[in-house]
């Protein structure tokens, strides 16, 4: 069967920092996993769980989950490390670094939309985007956001 990874592995691979396990978790068989996830793949209802330890275990699909902190919607604000994003039509972000490129992912991991912060403030252009969850990336800091 042919693998597909999963857009949220782009979160889990962030583990290496603080911040990023503080506000993303997972879960299997009811047991919060403590190790630092490097990247997960699904072979059918089969999910493969990569540490950074170099071991892998596999589990039943309905054994694991996947949980976030937080989530913003339209008109909500979303700090995340030391970004701040405001959906809209157009997602506002601050706290970028001048020259930092930025990339909204959809659930499937193809780039929908992207900009290349000028300041510390950027926006991007969402208008074209159909209502759904997405995964905004810039430099090295990650944010789920729902369009709706």
């Amino acid at each position: 069967m042919k693998l597909k990874s999963l857009p949220l592995a782009l979160l889990m691979m962030a583990a290496g920092t603080t911040t990023a396990m503080a506000d993303a978790a997972l879960t299997v068989n009811g047991q919060r996993v403590e190790k630092s996830v490097t990247n997960i793949t699904f072979d059918g209802d089969n999910v493969k769980v990569y540490y950074a330890d170099n071991t892998m275990t596999h589990h039943d699909m309905a054994e694991v989950a996947f949980s976030f902190a937080s989530s913003s919607g339209i008109g909500a604000v979303s700090a995340f490390g030391s970004l701040a994003v405001k959906v809209d039509n157009q997602l506002e972000v601050s706290g970028v670094a001048p020259g930092c490129h930025l990339q909204v992912f959809d659930v499937r991991g193809r780039a929908v939309a992207g900009a290349t912060a000028e300041a510390t403030d950027c926006t991007v252009e969402i208008s074209h985007l159909e209502g759904g969850v997405y995964i905004l990336k810039a430099g090295n800091e990650i944010v789920k956001f729902v369009k709706r």
